[in-house]
């Protein structure tokens, strides 16, 4: 971050999160990005095996995400990474 912030690169492509994380930890302020215009954007999915197990534990982690959408939490956890 800080040869962008002085002109020594031209370009930083990195996830969102260490992004942000690399800019307040590196102290540089004149570094900007486009959060509505990223470079790439991926769903993301979680797996568990085909088993009675595997089936229990994904309906029980789909119900938990549900929940959280519900009462907020999972935004909440979601906006700190913004």
């Amino acid at each position: 971050m800080r040869k962008l912030s002085v002109g020594r690169i031209d370009g930083f492509v990195v996830e969102e999160e260490s992004g942000i994380k690399a800019m307040q930890e590196s102290g540089v302020t004149n570094v900007v990005y486009e959060p509505g215009k990223p470079l790439s954007k991926r769903e993301v999915f979680f797996g568990f095996q085909d088993t009675d197990a595997g089936r229990a534990l994904a309906e029980k982690f789909s119900q938990a995400l549900e929940a959280m959408k519900a009462d907020g939490t999972l935004e909440k956890i979601m906006s700190r990474a913004q």
